[in-house]
């Protein structure tokens, strides 16, 4: 059972990271736009799936850390944005990184709040 369930979280998260990249490529600008809405989006699905699934059996949370370990955990990407954040002091833009900083943190934590408190009223 625990093969599937992480060969499951893997197969997520692969098309996570392929959903992520096509974005990336999609919307190509000096900004890392693509980095803050996948980012975004990424913790608001995050806190809907946590709070859909909260109520139900134990069966029912295996399918939780398969959606947010799997593929929101490869659609998400903090490594890139922080690598990207790093990118942008280093080249003078300084100011960049910082709005990108803010925004992503600021944003992302309040989709996840967001996420969750629709999630909760549905349910």
């Amino acid at each position: 059972m625990i093969r599937h369930h992480i060969l499951f979280t893997g197969m997520g998260g692969a098309l996570g990271a392929i959903v992520r990249g096509y974005l990336g490529v999609l919307i190509n600008t000096n900004f890392p736009w693509a980095i803050l809405i996948v980012n975004v989006v990424g913790s608001f699905l995050v806190g809907v799936f946590v709070a859909i699934f909260a109520g139900y059996e134990s069966s029912f949370s295996q399918h939780i850390e398969i959606i947010s370990l799997g593929f929101c955990g490869g659609f998400t990407t903090f490594s890139s944005f922080s690598y990207q954040s790093v990118d942008l002091f280093r080249s003078g833009k300084r100011f960049h990184a910082l709005i990108n900083i803010f925004l992503s943190l600021i944003l992302s934590i309040g989709a996840a709040w967001l996420g969750m408190t629709i999630a909760e009223y549905f349910t």
